[in-house]
């Protein structure tokens, strides 16, 4: 008899919000009313997936597409914005575009190198 193993999962936070693994990789964090989506290189079709099955599951109203190659991420507004890995999102409608990793970085918030 096979035992199936799942490649994901899913911790609780402190805070009350959850981290998403997919392969010992973070993909989805969501830490009070922020959402980080990350993808670390993986930017593979079942990645995703996992992304997205879990954006839906938690009611995020964001969703991860591919266009031409390309990762996009398409905002609960229906504004599509290119992927950036480690990119940060408010969960709280009616506030303006989302912060990149890039922007972020630019106002001071630590980055994925400040930790290394």
């Amino acid at each position: 008899m096979s035992k199936y193993r799942s490649n994901v999962e899913v911790f609780d936070l402190p805070c009350g919000g959850v981290s998403v693994f997919y392969y010992k990789t973070e993909i989805v964090r969501i830490e009070g009313e922020v959402l980080t989506l990350k993808h670390r290189g993986w930017d593979t079709s079942s990645t995703r997936k996992i992304m997205n099955k879990h954006l839906t599951r938690y009611n995020t109203g964001y969703r991860v597409v591919q266009r031409q190659y390309a990762w996009h991420v398409m905002t609960p507004s229906g504004e599509v914005v290119p992927f950036v890995d480690g990119m940060r999102f408010s969960l709280i409608r009616g506030l303006p575009t989302p912060q990149t990793a890039i922007d972020m970085a630019d106002e001071g918030w630590p980055t994925e190198h400040d930790f290394v």
